[in-house]
């Protein structure tokens, strides 16, 4: 379970070591997802969902893009 304002994410391979590792802070909570902006590329720090260019003002597009829209070669 992740905490509302601020925790650490870690990403293992097969013999558990750390591919990929992501902080987040304060800009987490709220009730919505926080996310980056631009989708993938964004850096950090994450933000609010709903701040997020393209959002329309949602909480949360979970398994999409911002906007919620599909990935490319994802489907639904």
């Amino acid at each position: 379970m992740l905490n509302d304002h601020g925790d650490n994410v870690y990403l293992y391979d097969e013999n558990l070591t750390v591919i990929k590792s992501l902080s987040y802070g304060e800009e987490a909570g709220y009730d919505q997802s926080i996310t980056r902006d631009p989708d993938i590329t964004g850096g950090k720090p994450l933000v609010k969902h709903s701040l997020a260019t393209g959002s329309g003002g949602s909480l949360f597009s979970p398994g999409t893009k911002i906007d919620g829209t599909y990935y490319s070669g994802c489907t639904n």
